[in-house]
């Protein structure tokens, strides 16, 4: 059975892995709703007289009595709900045992006319989950946050910079939202075993080209990021084994007086292209797309290399304003040290609306400005909260 790193999960994307659970348990879609106070409704299917809701709790860290305290808050919101739910189920992250479901029982009747086997644990969810594997492969952090897959990342990491920077990422995956070029990205590297993503800078290219590779990291192939043509070419083995590179800012960051020489540019072309006859070998490389079109307009071999094929382009067209809610809000779910009341401030003022529909919307530029409000020394985390 696998076992999940549950405390990586911000509450909604807890609530999205149970609502795929519940409709696994029910066989039967289930509806979700947005962030906000729910009135005791966070999942629900009706069909026809038959009403049933399901309310998910996220106390990975937290103790029993903060999970009843919870619940019992949850059970005097049931009372003026109307109409009334047939059925009534509780998902949590926190560990059950058969005392635990009574105790949960008992608070919630008459709603608990099921007993316990409407109250799942997280060892209860992560059966499921066992038997209905596309739950997992749906819910990218859900897989990343998988035990075994931790373990066999960090053992195809190549060199201990590796190793450390892999880590770095799977801290990171928990801020996480799929840019909508994601398929195709994914597409163009499996195609043509090279990947080039540009997009302006802050706009993700970087999490990208992450998320891409600890999917063929975590299917046995061994990682490198590389810093030079000179680093690439050093670390290729010429044979069968499974090897994928990593090649950020390979046109400079700032201007092109920063990129690899022409001779350098060339080797670069000379091994993607040995690369797209090659099985195991892939290469994904970032850059600022004005470096990328200066650097066409520069170099004619660049014209010739078939690079248009490898490129995804990133731009803030992708990020439609569910995705950018969803940045904003797993950053200042995962910001440590900013007070509720303050976040309750934020949103009842539309701040979050200002920022969403901002025509600079930008991830990093979210992730710099909470850094300078908030002291890294904060570390108070948010757990499972109500105000957005």
């Amino acid at each position: 059975m696998p076992q999940y790193n549950w405390a990586n999960l911000s509450d909604y994307d807890f609530e999205m892995v149970c609502r795929d659970v519940m409709a696994v348990i029910l066989a039967r879609p289930v509806e979700a709703f947005t962030r906000g106070r729910d009135g005791g409704v966070d999942l629900r299917s009706y069909q026809g007289d038959d009403r049933v809701l399901g309310q998910a709790k996220h106390f990975p860290n937290s103790s029993f009595a903060s999970l009843k305290t919870a619940i019992r808050s949850e059970r005097a919101k049931l009372a003026v709900l109307d109409p009334q739910p047939t059925r009534y189920l509780l998902f949590t992250s926190t560990r059950m045992t058969p005392s635990r479901k009574t105790e949960v029982v008992n608070i919630l009747k008459p709603y608990s006319s099921r007993g316990p086997s409407d109250v799942y644990g997280v060892e209860d969810i992560e059966g499921i989950i066992a038997g209905s594997p596309q739950i997992e492969e749906f819910h990218y952090k859900l897989w990343l946050a998988s035990v075994r897959v931790i373990e066999r990342i960090l053992g195809n990491a190549t060199l201990t910079r590796s190793r450390v920077r892999i880590q770095e990422i799977t801290d990171r995956s928990r801020l996480f939202v799929p840019h909508n070029k994601l398929p195709e990205a994914t597409k163009i590297l499996r195609d043509e075993h090279c990947l080039i993503i540009s997009g302006p800078p802050g706009i993700g290219k970087t999490t990208m080209s992450e998320m891409i590779s600890i999917r063929l990291v975590a299917i046995d192939y061994h990682i490198s990021f590389v810093a030079t043509v000179e680093d690439l070419e050093r670390a290729i083995d010429n044979d069968d084994s499974k090897q994928l590179f990593v090649y950020d800012d390979f046109l400079g960051r700032t201007n092109l007086r920063e990129a690899p020489s022409a001779s350098s540019q060339e080797r670069l072309f000379s091994l993607m292209r040995w690369m797209q006859r090659h099985s195991g070998k892939y290469l994904i490389l970032t850059t600022r797309e004005y470096l990328y079109r200066e650097a066409k307009a520069a170099n004619e071999r660049l014209l010739e290399s078939r690079a248009d094929l490898m490129k995804c382009l990133l731009d803030i067209d992708g990020y439609d304003r569910t995705t950018r809610a969803r940045i904003l809000y797993n950053h200042l779910y995962w910001t440590s040290g900013i007070a509720r009341q303050d976040l309750r401030d934020f949103v009842e003022a539309d701040g979050h609306l200002a920022v969403i529909d901002h025509p600079n919307f930008n991830p990093r530029w979210i992730a710099d400005t909470l850094n300078r409000l908030v002291p890294a020394s904060n570390a108070t985390e948010l757990g499972d909260a109500e105000w957005i």
